[in-house]
Protein backbone atom coordinates (compact mmCIF):
# COMPACT_ATOMS: atom_id res chain seq x y z
CA UNK A 1 0.00 0.00 0.00
CA UNK A 2 0.79 3.38 -0.55
CA UNK A 3 2.29 5.76 2.51
CA UNK A 4 -0.73 6.71 3.97
CA UNK A 5 -1.51 10.33 4.06
CA UNK A 6 -4.65 11.90 5.29
CA UNK A 7 -5.47 15.96 5.46
CA UNK A 8 -7.79 18.68 6.52
CA UNK A 9 -7.65 21.95 5.41
CA UNK A 10 -9.82 25.34 5.01
CA UNK A 11 -10.01 26.92 1.57
CA UNK A 12 -10.29 30.86 1.95
CA UNK A 13 -11.46 33.48 0.32
CA UNK A 14 -8.39 34.77 1.36
CA UNK A 15 -5.54 32.79 -0.60
CA UNK A 16 -7.33 33.53 -3.67
CA UNK A 17 -9.35 31.51 -6.47
CA UNK A 18 -11.92 30.34 -4.66
CA UNK A 19 -14.24 27.40 -3.72
CA UNK A 20 -15.40 27.46 -7.69
CA UNK A 21 -11.93 27.86 -8.98
CA UNK A 22 -10.76 25.20 -6.25
CA UNK A 23 -14.13 22.67 -7.81
CA UNK A 24 -12.80 23.14 -11.35
CA UNK A 25 -9.19 22.02 -10.88
CA UNK A 26 -9.71 19.02 -8.17
CA UNK A 27 -13.18 17.71 -11.15
CA UNK A 28 -11.13 18.29 -14.05
CA UNK A 29 -14.04 20.41 -15.31
CA UNK A 30 -14.82 23.83 -16.68
CA UNK A 31 -16.60 26.58 -14.42
CA UNK A 32 -17.79 30.32 -14.36
CA UNK A 33 -17.32 32.01 -10.87
CA UNK A 34 -20.32 34.53 -10.66
CA UNK A 35 -19.11 36.23 -7.76
CA UNK A 36 -15.98 37.50 -9.64
CA UNK A 37 -17.25 36.90 -13.05
CA UNK A 38 -14.31 34.48 -14.21
CA UNK A 39 -14.34 31.11 -15.59
CA UNK A 40 -12.29 28.13 -14.55
CA UNK A 41 -11.35 25.76 -17.86
CA UNK A 42 -9.44 22.21 -16.34
CA UNK A 43 -10.96 20.03 -18.85
CA UNK A 44 -7.74 19.10 -20.12
CA UNK A 45 -6.47 17.78 -16.59
CA UNK A 46 -6.16 13.99 -17.34
CA UNK A 47 -5.70 12.42 -13.97
CA UNK A 48 -9.63 12.91 -12.62
CA UNK A 49 -10.81 9.26 -12.23
CA UNK A 50 -14.18 9.77 -10.93
CA UNK A 51 -15.84 12.36 -9.63
CA UNK A 52 -19.65 12.91 -7.78
CA UNK A 53 -21.63 15.01 -5.18
CA UNK A 54 -22.78 13.29 -2.09
CA UNK A 55 -25.77 15.13 -0.62
CA UNK A 56 -28.07 14.23 2.38
CA UNK A 57 -31.29 12.83 1.72
CA UNK A 58 -33.88 14.86 0.46
CA UNK A 59 -31.70 17.56 -0.74
CA UNK A 60 -32.95 19.53 -3.69
CA UNK A 61 -31.50 18.50 -7.28
CA UNK A 62 -29.19 21.95 -7.43
CA UNK A 63 -26.96 20.72 -5.01
CA UNK A 64 -25.89 17.76 -7.31
CA UNK A 65 -24.55 21.15 -9.83
CA UNK A 66 -21.33 21.54 -8.99
CA UNK A 67 -21.06 25.13 -10.57
CA UNK A 68 -24.57 25.94 -9.01
CA UNK A 69 -23.07 24.51 -5.76
CA UNK A 70 -20.14 26.63 -5.08
CA UNK A 71 -21.64 29.63 -6.57
CA UNK A 72 -24.22 29.20 -3.70
CA UNK A 73 -21.52 29.16 -0.99
CA UNK A 74 -19.43 31.64 -2.30
CA UNK A 75 -22.48 34.08 -3.19
CA UNK A 76 -23.94 33.28 0.96
CA UNK A 77 -20.14 33.57 2.38
CA UNK A 78 -18.06 36.29 0.36
CA UNK A 79 -21.74 38.81 0.94
CA UNK A 80 -20.57 38.21 4.67
CA UNK A 81 -17.07 39.14 5.13
CA UNK A 82 -14.03 39.27 2.14
CA UNK A 83 -12.05 36.81 3.98
CA UNK A 84 -14.41 34.14 4.48
CA UNK A 85 -13.91 30.32 5.03
CA UNK A 86 -15.65 28.69 2.51
CA UNK A 87 -14.94 24.90 2.02
CA UNK A 88 -12.93 22.14 3.94
CA UNK A 89 -11.09 19.84 2.31
CA UNK A 90 -10.40 16.59 3.28
CA UNK A 91 -7.02 14.79 1.17
CA UNK A 92 -6.69 11.02 1.39
CA UNK A 93 -4.18 8.53 0.12
CA UNK A 94 -5.74 5.39 -1.73
CA UNK A 95 -4.23 1.76 -1.71
CA UNK A 96 -2.86 1.17 -5.58
CA UNK A 97 -3.76 -2.54 -4.71
CA UNK A 98 -7.04 -1.78 -4.84
CA UNK A 99 -9.13 -1.02 -8.03
CA UNK A 100 -10.84 2.32 -8.75
CA UNK A 101 -14.30 1.25 -8.08
CA UNK A 102 -13.08 -0.49 -4.78
CA UNK A 103 -11.68 2.87 -3.87
CA UNK A 104 -14.53 4.85 -4.55
CA UNK A 105 -16.37 2.49 -2.51
CA UNK A 106 -14.36 3.24 0.63
CA UNK A 107 -14.24 7.52 -0.66
CA UNK A 108 -18.07 6.93 -0.82
CA UNK A 109 -18.88 5.31 2.56
CA UNK A 110 -16.63 7.12 4.65
CA UNK A 111 -18.10 10.76 3.66
CA UNK A 112 -21.41 10.10 3.78
CA UNK A 113 -20.71 8.76 6.79
CA UNK A 114 -18.68 11.00 8.53
CA UNK A 115 -19.70 14.26 6.86
CA UNK A 116 -22.94 14.08 4.93
CA UNK A 117 -24.71 12.17 8.00
CA UNK A 118 -23.93 15.93 9.45
CA UNK A 119 -25.72 18.03 7.03
CA UNK A 120 -22.78 18.36 5.01
CA UNK A 121 -22.32 18.39 1.19
CA UNK A 122 -19.60 15.94 -0.29
CA UNK A 123 -18.06 17.09 -3.11
CA UNK A 124 -15.41 13.53 -4.28
CA UNK A 125 -12.65 13.73 -6.65
CA UNK A 126 -10.26 11.01 -6.85
CA UNK A 127 -7.14 11.36 -8.61
CA UNK A 128 -5.00 8.57 -9.90
CA UNK A 129 -1.91 10.22 -11.79
CA UNK A 130 1.06 8.20 -12.05
CA UNK A 131 -0.20 5.16 -10.40
CA UNK A 132 -0.66 7.47 -7.08
CA UNK A 133 -4.60 7.44 -6.48
CA UNK A 134 -6.21 9.77 -3.95
CA UNK A 135 -9.01 11.71 -3.24
CA UNK A 136 -9.86 15.52 -2.71
CA UNK A 137 -13.09 15.91 -1.22
CA UNK A 138 -14.56 19.76 -1.06
CA UNK A 139 -16.86 19.74 2.38
CA UNK A 140 -19.81 23.04 2.63
CA UNK A 141 -19.03 25.04 5.67
CA UNK A 142 -22.76 24.80 6.54
CA UNK A 143 -25.24 22.12 6.83
CA UNK A 144 -28.64 22.00 4.47
CA UNK A 145 -31.90 23.60 6.45
CA UNK A 146 -34.85 22.07 6.09
CA UNK A 147 -35.90 24.14 2.97
CA UNK A 148 -33.22 22.88 0.83
CA UNK A 149 -30.58 26.05 1.61
CA UNK A 150 -27.29 26.12 2.94
CA UNK A 151 -27.96 27.44 6.08
CA UNK A 152 -26.11 27.42 9.52
CA UNK A 153 -22.32 27.34 10.10
CA UNK A 154 -20.48 24.09 10.78
CA UNK A 155 -17.57 24.52 13.48
CA UNK A 156 -14.53 25.82 12.21
CA UNK A 157 -12.22 22.71 14.03
CA UNK A 158 -10.78 20.24 11.51
CA UNK A 159 -11.03 17.23 13.49
CA UNK A 160 -8.60 15.97 11.87
CA UNK A 161 -7.62 13.23 14.45
CA UNK A 162 -11.20 11.80 14.92
CA UNK A 163 -11.58 11.89 11.22
CA UNK A 164 -8.21 10.11 10.43
CA UNK A 165 -9.39 7.10 12.93
CA UNK A 166 -12.77 6.92 10.62
CA UNK A 167 -11.07 7.06 7.83
CA UNK A 168 -8.55 4.21 8.75
CA UNK A 169 -11.13 1.93 10.41
CA UNK A 170 -13.05 2.12 6.95
CA UNK A 171 -9.80 1.87 4.78
CA UNK A 172 -8.64 -1.34 6.79
CA UNK A 173 -11.90 -2.79 6.47
CA UNK A 174 -11.64 -3.01 2.60
CA UNK A 175 -8.14 -3.66 2.20
CA UNK A 176 -7.93 -6.63 4.44
CA UNK A 177 -11.75 -7.48 3.86
CA UNK A 178 -12.39 -7.65 7.71
CA UNK A 179 -12.10 -5.01 10.58
CA UNK A 180 -9.57 -4.96 12.83
CA UNK A 181 -8.92 -3.22 16.42
CA UNK A 182 -6.92 0.31 15.44
CA UNK A 183 -5.38 2.23 17.85
CA UNK A 184 -2.65 4.99 17.89
CA UNK A 185 0.45 2.82 17.12
CA UNK A 186 -1.59 1.77 14.08
CA UNK A 187 -2.29 5.23 12.90
CA UNK A 188 1.66 5.83 13.35
CA UNK A 189 2.54 3.05 11.45
CA UNK A 190 0.45 3.52 8.84
CA UNK A 191 1.27 7.46 8.42
CA UNK A 192 5.53 5.72 7.92
CA UNK A 193 3.39 3.33 5.39
CA UNK A 194 4.13 0.52 7.50
CA UNK A 195 1.39 -2.46 7.95
CA UNK A 196 0.69 -4.31 11.13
Amino acid sequence: MSAYRFSVSIIKASTGGGAVASAAYRSGSKLKDSYNNREFDYTLKKDVAHSEIIAPKGAPEWVYDRGKLWNSVMERELGKRGDAQLAREVQLNLPVELSLQQNVQIVREYVKENFVSMGMIGDINIHNAKGNPHAHVMLTMRRLDRGGGIARREENGTGGISFSMHFLISLDFHFFQKPRNLNMSDVAFFGLGIQG
